[in-house]
Protein backbone atom coordinates (compact mmCIF):
# COMPACT_ATOMS: atom_id res chain seq x y z
CA UNK A 1 0.00 0.00 0.00
CA UNK A 2 3.10 2.29 0.66
CA UNK A 3 4.22 2.22 -3.32
CA UNK A 4 0.66 3.00 -4.23
CA UNK A 5 -0.18 6.20 -1.57
CA UNK A 6 3.77 7.31 -3.03
CA UNK A 7 2.47 6.77 -6.55
CA UNK A 8 -0.82 8.92 -5.49
CA UNK A 9 1.35 12.06 -4.35
CA UNK A 10 3.39 11.88 -6.95
CA UNK A 11 0.64 12.38 -9.79
CA UNK A 12 -0.85 15.15 -7.82
CA UNK A 13 2.50 16.82 -7.58
CA UNK A 14 2.42 16.13 -11.65
CA UNK A 15 -1.03 17.39 -11.92
CA UNK A 16 0.43 20.85 -9.95
CA UNK A 17 3.31 21.29 -11.84
CA UNK A 18 1.40 20.84 -15.16
CA UNK A 19 -1.05 23.73 -14.36
CA UNK A 20 0.94 26.24 -12.08
CA UNK A 21 3.53 28.24 -13.28
CA UNK A 22 4.96 28.59 -9.96
CA UNK A 23 5.93 25.94 -8.29
CA UNK A 24 8.56 26.90 -5.14
CA UNK A 25 10.10 25.66 -1.75
CA UNK A 26 9.36 26.36 1.28
CA UNK A 27 10.30 24.87 4.79
CA UNK A 28 7.68 22.60 5.01
CA UNK A 29 7.41 21.30 1.42
CA UNK A 30 6.40 23.06 -1.50
CA UNK A 31 3.73 26.23 -2.52
CA UNK A 32 2.32 26.10 -6.24
CA UNK A 33 0.09 28.97 -7.74
CA UNK A 34 -1.43 30.02 -10.91
CA UNK A 35 -0.52 33.97 -10.76
CA UNK A 36 -3.27 34.48 -13.54
CA UNK A 37 -6.07 32.40 -11.72
CA UNK A 38 -5.30 33.43 -7.90
CA UNK A 39 -9.23 32.65 -6.88
CA UNK A 40 -8.56 28.34 -7.90
CA UNK A 41 -7.95 26.85 -4.61
CA UNK A 42 -6.51 23.78 -5.52
CA UNK A 43 -3.12 25.04 -7.28
CA UNK A 44 -2.62 27.94 -4.89
CA UNK A 45 -1.80 26.17 -2.18
CA UNK A 46 1.25 25.15 0.07
CA UNK A 47 1.88 21.87 0.44
CA UNK A 48 3.29 20.12 3.95
CA UNK A 49 5.23 17.07 2.38
CA UNK A 50 6.97 14.69 3.85
CA UNK A 51 6.67 13.08 7.77
CA UNK A 52 5.02 15.53 10.21
CA UNK A 53 6.11 18.72 10.89
CA UNK A 54 5.71 18.67 14.49
CA UNK A 55 4.23 21.83 14.11
CA UNK A 56 0.56 23.20 15.36
CA UNK A 57 -1.96 24.25 13.17
CA UNK A 58 -1.10 28.08 14.03
CA UNK A 59 2.62 27.77 13.15
CA UNK A 60 2.10 25.99 9.86
CA UNK A 61 -0.33 28.73 9.31
CA UNK A 62 2.05 31.39 10.31
CA UNK A 63 5.05 29.71 8.02
CA UNK A 64 2.77 30.13 4.95
CA UNK A 65 1.79 33.25 5.21
CA UNK A 66 4.48 34.92 3.29
CA UNK A 67 3.96 32.29 0.66
CA UNK A 68 0.63 32.50 0.23
CA UNK A 69 0.22 36.55 0.71
CA UNK A 70 -1.74 38.10 -1.85
CA UNK A 71 -4.02 36.02 -2.32
CA UNK A 72 -7.33 36.08 -0.97
CA UNK A 73 -8.03 32.71 0.54
CA UNK A 74 -5.45 30.72 2.39
CA UNK A 75 -5.11 27.15 1.88
CA UNK A 76 -2.66 24.46 3.35
CA UNK A 77 -2.27 20.58 2.47
CA UNK A 78 -0.48 17.97 4.53
CA UNK A 79 -0.04 14.85 2.54
CA UNK A 80 1.07 12.95 6.14
CA UNK A 81 -2.26 11.26 6.74
CA UNK A 82 -1.33 10.78 10.58
CA UNK A 83 0.16 14.89 10.58
CA UNK A 84 -3.39 16.07 9.19
CA UNK A 85 -5.66 14.58 11.43
CA UNK A 86 -3.09 16.02 14.53
CA UNK A 87 -3.79 19.19 13.48
CA UNK A 88 -7.10 19.36 12.05
CA UNK A 89 -8.53 20.92 15.81
CA UNK A 90 -6.47 23.27 15.72
CA UNK A 91 -7.41 24.51 12.05
CA UNK A 92 -11.10 24.10 12.95
CA UNK A 93 -10.38 26.33 16.35
CA UNK A 94 -8.71 28.91 13.97
CA UNK A 95 -11.93 29.00 12.00
CA UNK A 96 -10.61 27.53 8.98
CA UNK A 97 -12.44 24.91 6.92
CA UNK A 98 -10.96 21.43 7.32
CA UNK A 99 -11.44 18.59 4.65
CA UNK A 100 -10.50 15.07 5.01
CA UNK A 101 -9.83 13.69 1.75
CA UNK A 102 -9.15 10.37 -0.12
CA UNK A 103 -7.29 9.24 -2.94
CA UNK A 104 -8.87 6.11 -4.72
CA UNK A 105 -6.64 4.05 -7.39
CA UNK A 106 -7.81 1.48 -9.85
CA UNK A 107 -5.97 -0.41 -12.33
CA UNK A 108 -7.98 -0.25 -15.49
CA UNK A 109 -9.78 -1.62 -18.53
CA UNK A 110 -12.57 0.04 -16.38
CA UNK A 111 -15.39 -1.98 -14.99
CA UNK A 112 -18.51 -2.42 -17.46
CA UNK A 113 -20.61 0.36 -17.22
CA UNK A 114 -24.08 -0.16 -14.53
CA UNK A 115 -27.55 -0.27 -15.39
CA UNK A 116 -29.41 3.36 -15.50
CA UNK A 117 -32.27 3.61 -14.13
CA UNK A 118 -33.94 5.83 -17.03
CA UNK A 119 -32.58 6.11 -20.34
CA UNK A 120 -29.64 8.50 -21.18
CA UNK A 121 -27.03 9.21 -23.74
CA UNK A 122 -23.36 9.55 -22.86
CA UNK A 123 -20.83 10.76 -24.92
CA UNK A 124 -17.06 12.73 -24.81
CA UNK A 125 -17.33 16.16 -25.07
CA UNK A 126 -15.07 18.94 -24.31
CA UNK A 127 -14.75 20.37 -20.98
CA UNK A 128 -16.68 23.71 -21.87
CA UNK A 129 -19.59 21.64 -22.51
CA UNK A 130 -20.31 21.35 -18.69
CA UNK A 131 -20.49 24.68 -17.82
CA UNK A 132 -24.10 24.93 -17.26
CA UNK A 133 -24.31 21.61 -15.39
CA UNK A 134 -21.01 23.10 -13.06
CA UNK A 135 -22.83 26.57 -12.54
CA UNK A 136 -25.65 24.26 -11.09
CA UNK A 137 -23.38 22.68 -8.83
CA UNK A 138 -22.38 25.66 -7.47
CA UNK A 139 -25.57 26.13 -5.58
CA UNK A 140 -24.46 22.93 -3.54
CA UNK A 141 -20.90 24.35 -2.94
CA UNK A 142 -19.55 25.30 0.43
CA UNK A 143 -17.27 28.26 -1.29
CA UNK A 144 -19.83 30.30 -2.63
CA UNK A 145 -18.65 30.66 -6.30
CA UNK A 146 -19.93 32.79 -9.02
CA UNK A 147 -20.88 32.31 -12.53
CA UNK A 148 -17.83 33.56 -13.73
CA UNK A 149 -16.11 30.94 -11.70
CA UNK A 150 -16.85 28.32 -14.19
CA UNK A 151 -14.61 30.29 -16.53
CA UNK A 152 -11.81 29.74 -14.32
CA UNK A 153 -12.07 25.88 -14.02
CA UNK A 154 -11.95 26.24 -17.99
CA UNK A 155 -8.78 27.35 -18.28
CA UNK A 156 -7.34 25.18 -15.66
CA UNK A 157 -9.35 22.14 -17.63
CA UNK A 158 -7.37 23.73 -21.10
CA UNK A 159 -3.75 23.22 -19.21
CA UNK A 160 -4.59 19.94 -18.12
CA UNK A 161 -6.28 18.57 -21.06
CA UNK A 162 -9.43 18.10 -19.13
CA UNK A 163 -12.54 16.77 -20.74
CA UNK A 164 -15.84 15.07 -19.68
CA UNK A 165 -18.20 12.25 -20.37
CA UNK A 166 -21.39 13.92 -20.04
CA UNK A 167 -25.31 12.78 -20.26
CA UNK A 168 -28.30 14.08 -21.68
CA UNK A 169 -32.15 13.15 -21.69
CA UNK A 170 -34.13 14.31 -24.59
CA UNK A 171 -31.33 16.62 -25.76
CA UNK A 172 -30.68 18.25 -22.54
CA UNK A 173 -27.52 17.96 -20.08
CA UNK A 174 -28.24 16.07 -16.66
CA UNK A 175 -25.06 14.84 -15.60
CA UNK A 176 -21.10 14.55 -16.48
CA UNK A 177 -17.72 13.33 -15.31
CA UNK A 178 -14.99 15.36 -16.35
CA UNK A 179 -11.17 13.72 -16.84
CA UNK A 180 -7.82 13.99 -17.47
CA UNK A 181 -5.15 11.48 -19.18
CA UNK A 182 -1.62 11.81 -18.69
CA UNK A 183 0.84 9.24 -20.17
CA UNK A 184 -0.73 5.82 -18.77
CA UNK A 185 -2.81 7.52 -16.04
CA UNK A 186 -6.06 9.16 -15.59
CA UNK A 187 -7.72 11.03 -13.32
CA UNK A 188 -11.58 11.54 -13.07
CA UNK A 189 -11.40 14.93 -11.59
CA UNK A 190 -15.44 16.04 -11.04
CA UNK A 191 -18.53 13.90 -10.69
CA UNK A 192 -21.91 15.51 -10.83
CA UNK A 193 -25.51 14.58 -11.54
CA UNK A 194 -28.39 16.88 -11.04
CA UNK A 195 -30.39 15.88 -7.87
CA UNK A 196 -33.03 14.91 -9.70
CA UNK A 197 -31.60 12.38 -11.69
CA UNK A 198 -29.59 10.98 -9.17
CA UNK A 199 -29.93 7.47 -7.29
CA UNK A 200 -30.26 5.87 -10.66
CA UNK A 201 -26.94 4.92 -11.38
CA UNK A 202 -26.15 7.80 -13.83
CA UNK A 203 -22.76 8.55 -11.81
CA UNK A 204 -21.51 5.37 -11.96
CA UNK A 205 -21.94 5.15 -15.77
CA UNK A 206 -20.36 8.59 -16.42
CA UNK A 207 -17.17 7.62 -14.35
CA UNK A 208 -17.29 4.19 -16.20
CA UNK A 209 -17.53 5.89 -19.63
CA UNK A 210 -14.59 8.08 -19.11
CA UNK A 211 -12.51 5.48 -17.79
CA UNK A 212 -13.39 3.78 -21.20
CA UNK A 213 -12.24 6.40 -23.48
CA UNK A 214 -8.72 7.18 -21.27
CA UNK A 215 -8.42 3.32 -21.58
CA UNK A 216 -9.22 3.46 -25.07
CA UNK A 217 -6.31 6.35 -25.57
CA UNK A 218 -3.87 4.00 -23.36
CA UNK A 219 -4.23 4.81 -19.82
CA UNK A 220 -4.07 1.55 -17.28
CA UNK A 221 -4.51 3.25 -13.59
CA UNK A 222 -7.08 5.47 -12.98
CA UNK A 223 -7.20 7.91 -9.82
CA UNK A 224 -10.17 9.63 -8.06
CA UNK A 225 -10.89 11.62 -4.91
CA UNK A 226 -13.65 11.96 -2.95
CA UNK A 227 -14.37 12.93 0.98
CA UNK A 228 -13.30 10.04 3.42
CA UNK A 229 -16.54 9.30 4.47
CA UNK A 230 -19.91 9.89 2.03
CA UNK A 231 -22.06 8.39 -0.80
CA UNK A 232 -19.47 9.40 -3.35
CA UNK A 233 -16.23 7.40 -1.77
CA UNK A 234 -18.78 4.49 -1.33
CA UNK A 235 -20.08 4.82 -5.21
CA UNK A 236 -15.97 4.70 -6.37
CA UNK A 237 -15.49 1.76 -4.45
CA UNK A 238 -18.09 -0.34 -5.80
CA UNK A 239 -17.06 0.75 -9.31
CA UNK A 240 -12.95 -1.02 -8.06
CA UNK A 241 -11.60 1.95 -6.43
CA UNK A 242 -9.64 1.35 -3.28
CA UNK A 243 -8.36 3.96 -1.08
CA UNK A 244 -4.91 4.77 -1.17
CA UNK A 245 -3.92 7.61 0.45
CA UNK A 246 -5.71 10.03 2.58
CA UNK A 247 -4.33 13.55 3.06
CA UNK A 248 -5.67 17.01 4.79
CA UNK A 249 -6.98 20.20 3.53
CA UNK A 250 -7.19 23.60 5.62
CA UNK A 251 -8.81 26.73 4.08
CA UNK A 252 -9.63 29.98 5.09
CA UNK A 253 -11.25 32.41 2.93
CA UNK A 254 -10.57 36.41 3.64
CA UNK A 255 -13.06 38.73 4.28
Amino acid sequence: MSAARDHAIAWRRACHARVCDRVEPWAHGTVVRITELPTFYDYNLARVEGPDPGLSAEELAAAAEPALAGLGHRRIELEDSEAGLGVAGGFARMGWVTERLAYLFREIPPPPAPEIGSPADLSIVDFEATRPLRVAWQTESIWGDTPEFALVEEEVARRRGTRAAIARVAGEPVGFAAFSVIGEAVEVELVFVLPERRDGGLGGALVARALAAAAAEGAREAFIEADDVGAAKRLYERLGFRTVWQRSSFTKVLS
